[in-house]
């Protein structure tokens, strides 16, 4: 079964996306700029949809969108809710909490669980406190790190 002639007025040739799917990082750009590679090599959609492991609308949607606004079309937009969850702790009590990890280079999840609960009534599960403080560098990571923060022994 023969469909319609792929049209694309391609502003950029083979090689440049070749190099630009290389050099991409986020997975998501990265199978756009693959998908829209081997378009442009020839291969067919649905060819193309099945090497990806999306299916042929997606294929077809990435290059709508490369069609009305080129690269910088087909790259921004983005999948999800990318704000993310609304933190438990403000600005100010993560400062305070942060205040508090720095006067103890020894600071452990368990302390940190107990000190926000106490002081702002905010209730963490231990794996989200461990997460937080990781994120944020709060945590000693060996003996050593604890040492650097306390500040050198005199």
């Amino acid at each position: 079964m023969r469909g319609r002639k792929l049209r694309i007025e391609w502003r950029e040739d083979e090689s440049f996306w070749r190099m630009r799917y290389q050099e991409e990082n986020r997975p998501e750009a990265k199978r756009r700029l693959q998908a829209l590679w081997l378009v442009r090599r020839g291969y067919k959609l649905a060819k193309v949809a099945w090497l990806i492991g999306v299916h042929i609308r997606t294929v077809n949607r990435w290059l709508s969108w490369y069609k009305k606004g080129g690269l910088e079309e087909l790259l921004a937009h983005r999948r999800g809710n990318l704000k993310g969850r609304k933190p438990f702790l403000t600005q100010e009590q993560f400062l305070k909490l942060e205040e508090e990890a720095n006067q103890n280079p020894y600071f452990t999840t368990r302390m940190a669980l107990a000190w926000v609960r106490e002081n702002f009534g905010v209730n963490y599960s231990y794996q989200g406190m461990y997460s937080l403080l990781r994120r944020r560098g709060l945590l000693a990571k060996s003996k050593s790190k604890a040492e650097e923060r306390e500040g050198p022994v005199l």
